[in-house]
């Protein structure tokens, strides 16, 4: 037994080639042991396939839309020469106050589709009932949609102070404390 070990090959004798030699093998036997040859893979049973569901759903509700259900949107744009280049921040604003909607909460009138800041909703909106813009009317707070704000990983992204400051100091470290 010399020669190459380890082959799993055990009902097969070793031949030692000679220079010039061809190694005649049967390919029906590895055939046999090969695992990913059709014939030896192992098949599952046929599964049922489900009916799948194409109807475009709320991501909300997870009901049922229709075409009627949706609503245009109008936005307002501050910079049409930076909407051409693709967007920024601030492209678009309020229609009534025209600041710029960053990181504001802005809200949708649905019967005229117009994009306002929510400070503007109690001022101009609520007061009168009507879109400021088209005068249309609206009929309560279900006629206005909240839109959702965009999410960001930066901590101070909506432009919030903190109210009280504190000084926090090591005891150990911190030669004022020390005599």
């Amino acid at each position: 037994p010399g020669g190459l070990s380890g082959g799993g090959d055990e009902d097969r004798p070793e031949k030692k080639l000679r220079q010039g030699e061809l190694l005649v093998v049967d390919k029906a036997k590895l055939r046999e042991k090969s695992f990913w040859a059709k014939n030896n893979t192992p098949s599952a049973a046929p599964a049922e396939l489900k009916k799948v569901d194409t109807t475009t759903r709320c991501p909300m509700s997870g009901k049922k839309l229709r075409a009627k259900d949706l609503i245009s949107v109008k936005f307002e744009v501050t910079d049409q020469k930076l909407m051409d280049q693709g967007g920024g921040r601030g492209v678009f604003c309020c229609a009534v106050s025209k600041h710029p909607i960053t990181h504001q909460q802005a809200v949708l009138l649905k019967p005229s589709g117009v994009v306002v800041l929510e400070s503007v909703l109690a001022d101009c909106v609520y007061k009168d009932m009507r879109c400021p813009i088209t005068n249309k009317t609206i009929k309560g707070k279900e006629d206005v949609l909240k839109l959702q704000t965009g999410g960001t990983g930066f901590a101070a992204h909506n432009e919030t102070q903190a109210k009280s400051f504190s000084l926090i100091r090591s005891m150990t470290g911190d030669a004022r404390t020390q005599s």
